[in-house]
C-alpha cells in the first residue's frame, strides 16, 4: 500500500504597510508624496510631477481690480511662522511688486520691484535687512492713485505711506504672502470714501 504523502506549505503572510513620507520643514509635499523646495510652491512653475504646488486652491490671491480713486482696506491675518504681504498690482504680463515690513523701532520698512512677472517673482530681491511679522492681524490702507500704488498701515492714511510707481494698465492687485510656507489669510474691502 503506497502512502502518499502531502505538504502543504504555508506561506506566511506578511503585511506591508505603505510608509508616508514627511517632507522637513524647508519643503513642500507634492499630492503624489513628492519633496520639493518650499520656495517653488506657488512660484509660477510646477516644480510637482503632478503640479500640485500651483494649484488655485494652494495659490490663490486676493485680488481686486482697481481705478483711479479706489481706496480699500487689506486685512492681513498671519496665523503661523513668520511672513510678509506682497503686494502686486499687474497689468496682463507683468506686476510691480511691494513688500512691506516694519523695523524695530516701529518705521516702516519696503522694497518695491518694478517688472515681475505674473506671480512676483523673478524681478530680484534686494539684500537688505527686514523684519517679519509675527502671528496676528494687521489693517493696511491702499489706494489707487493716477501713477502709483499707496500703501501704509491701519484704515487712515498717515504720513508714512509706501508708494510704488504704477502705469495706467496696471489695474489688478493681487495681495498674497512673500512666502507660501506660513498660513496668511487675506481680505479685502472697500473703504467708503472721507466725509
Amino acid at each position: 500500500m503506497a502512502r502518499s504523502v502531502r505538504f502543504v506549505a504555508l506561506l506566511p503572510i506578511i503585511n506591508c504597510a505603505v510608509a508616508v513620507m514627511s517632507c522637513d520643514k524647508s519643503q513642500f509635499q507634492c499630492s503624489g508624496g513628492q519633496c520639493v523646495p518650499l520656495a517653488e510652491q506657488c512660484s509660477g512653475v510646477k516644480a510637482c510631477a503632478d503640479g500640485s504646488d500651483e494649484s488655485e486652491a494652494l495659490c490663490s490671491a486676493a485680488n481686486e481690480t482697481l481705478a483711479v480713486g479706489d481706496v480699500l482696506v487689506a486685512n492681513v491675518e498671519i496665523k503661523g511662522r513668520d511672513n510678509i504681504p506682497m503686494f502686486l498690482l499687474c497689468d496682463k504680463e507683468h506686476c510691480s511688486r511691494l513688500l512691506l515690513s516694519r523695523g524695530q523701532s516701529g518705521t516702516v520698512v519696503f522694497w518695491t520691484r518694478p517688472s515681475c512677472n505674473l506671480e512676483g517673482k523673478h524681478c530680484g530681491f534686494p539684500d537688505e535687512d527686514y523684519f517679519l511679522y509675527g502671528a496676528g492681524n494687521y489693517t493696511l490702507g491702499v489706494e489707487r492713485r493716477a501713477s502709483e500704488l499707496a500703501v501704509w498701515f491701519g484704515r487712515r492714511q498717515p504720513y508714512d505711506t509706501v508708494k510704488i510707481p504704477a502705469r495706467p494698465e496696471q489695474t489688478l492687485l493681487r495681495v498674497r504672502p512673500w512666502r507660501w510656507s506660513a498660513d496668511v489669510a487675506v481680505r479685502l474691502g472697500r473703504e467708503p470714501p472721507p466725509a
